[in-house]
């Protein structure tokens, strides 16, 4: 049973257009080891090297799996999946020039591994759970993902694949077990710490097909179909249920749209990818403000149970004012290159490139 926060073909996976990482060497040689170190290397040692070893160990049979069901991907002249350069892949170890690894639908491969994976799952008569909340898990909240070719404040991307074009910028086998017996989780929703403190383009989707797959793989083999379900405590919901009826019986000065501008603004300033130690030390107060105002000042103007966006958009911002205080905890911990922080770089780390000399 998926529990989603929006309708399957609406999530964000819809708008991934770069491809999805996986060792088939249909271009050149490769091999799953070179690009378990690509993305280690990529994480700065950050990331969980039995996992990211399973998740690339297993990117080939995910991918063949994905064919099977129909996804179309591009092909070559003789017929094989298409695969393309993205930046941060490499061959041998990164000693043997880039890799095409990237296998593809055109632009939109988000959109066709959506809607094939949408149509295998109602050959099974699925039960989705839409817009529903389940749980408050947290873990490994620090890192935040700048796009590397965003353009700062026009909100647009470049695809990752214009550096695979030559564009340039100025767990192992038992690490599946679950905390929570019967939940699972893949892709943004799961805390596999495959990307460490950066994820590599193309890994996202790798990301979900393999760990969404492991997790299927774990439920028919630790489940029987019609097993029984333990009888739940009577009181089960019941702590939800009543910070529920407090949020509904707001009535303070402040809306709910308001106070996460507030939030986002704050983040955007001061903890953004343009900040300094003193800025984040600004910024984590702002935060305490904003978290004072959801507190003592929140108003929810709609009180029904059915439709209702505000109560919707009040319990997202009230995750966010969690995230953010991971980030700041995180943030005011971390010091060394991999924090963007500008007056925490490591020169001896992060060494200054001097322009090339221009000749005419």
């Amino acid at each position: 049973m998926p529990l989603l926060q929006t309708f399957p073909t609406r999530s964000h996976t819809v708008a991934a257009q770069g491809g999805i990482n996986a060792a088939l060497g249909n271009m050149t040689e490769d091999d799953y080891r070179w690009h378990f170190y690509d993305t280690v290397k990529g994480s700065d040692w950050l990331g969980d090297q039995d996992a990211i070893q399973y998740m690339t160990r297993e990117a080939v049979a995910a991918v063949v799996e994905l064919e099977r069901y129909g996804m179309p991907f591009s092909r070559t002249a003789a017929g094989t999946i298409y695969q393309r350069a993205l930046g941060g892949q490499s061959l041998r170890y990164g000693e043997g020039g880039q890799a095409y690894r990237t296998a593809c639908v055109g632009d939109r491969t988000g959109h066709a591994m959506l809607h094939t994976l949408y149509g295998q799952s109602l050959k099974h008569d699925c039960k989705f759970f839409v817009e529903y909340f389940a749980l408050d898990l947290m873990m490994d909240m620090e890192f935040v993902q700048f796009h590397p070719s965003g353009i700062y404040g026009a909100g647009v991307l470049i695809t990752e694949g214009a550096r695979g074009e030559g564009g340039y910028l100025l767990n192992g086998e038992d690490g599946k077990e679950t905390t929570v017996p019967g939940l699972y989780a893949a892709g943004e929703a799961a805390c596999v710490s495959v990307h460490g403190a950066n994820r590599l383009g193309a890994n996202s989707l790798l990301d979900i097909v393999v760990f969404g797959r492991a997790c299927a793989m774990d439920i028919a083999s630790s489940h029987e179909k019609g097993m029984p379900h333990e009888k739940a405590p009577e009181n089960i919901g019941m702590d939800s249920i009543s910070e529920l009826d407090t949020i509904l019986a707001s009535n303070g000065d402040k809306l709910t749209a308001e106070i996460r501008g507030d939030l986002q603004k704050t983040m955007q300033t001061d903890a953004a990818v343009f900040r300094t130690g003193k800025s984040l030390g600004t910024g984590f107060e702002r935060v305490k403000g904003v978290e004072r105002d959801f507190n003592e000042r929140l108003s929810v103007k709609d009180k029904s149970m059915i439709w209702n966006s505000d109560l919707i958009e009040t319990l997202e911002t009230r995750n966010l004012l969690t995230l953010s205080w991971q980030k700041a905890v995180g943030d005011d911990v971390r010091i060394g290159y991999r924090d963007v922080t500008f007056d925490t770089l490591d020169p001896k780390e992060c060494p200054t490139v001097p322009p090339k000399k221009r000749s005419y």
